[in-house]
């Protein structure tokens, strides 16, 4: 039986992005200190890397060219297929989904700061 599945234009670009050895981050927090921090942390990179985020604070940040907007659906789509298979380290997913906590959640326990976790995001990005 053939099942036809319609892909949304965030999830072709991400595959694109992927295939291309691009590294996403998805930013789905509403905390924009954490974002201006990314922000500034990966701008000192040289590799091919990306935030999407459906943040409002994305627009403030138009000086960074590796930051895109998305809807909050395609950004909810992206984390659903993301946690079904974790099918790459290029895909970074920072998330206040409580259902499935990562770096955001050693932050609200106190186990690390923003600096550390964003140390931690960019490690291995040249």
């Amino acid at each position: 039986m053939h099942v036809n599945i319609n892909k949304t234009r965030a999830i072709c670009v991400l595959e694109d992005r992927l295939n291309s050895d691009y590294k996403i981050i998805l930013f789905n927090l509403k905390d924009a200190g954490i974002f201006h921090e990314l922000c500034r942390a990966v701008s000192n990179k040289k590799e091919n890397i990306e935030i999407w985020t459906c943040g409002d604070y994305a627009n403030e940040n138009s000086l960074y060219t590796f930051v895109h907007m998305i809807s909050q659906a395609e950004a909810d789509e992206i984390m659903d297929i993301y946690r079904l298979y974790e099918f790459t380290d290029n895909l970074i997913v920072l998330s206040d989904d409580l259902a499935y906590p990562g770096l955001v959640n050693y932050i609200r326990q106190g186990v690390l700061d923003r600096q550390s976790m964003i140390a931690a995001i960019t490690y291995n990005m040249c």
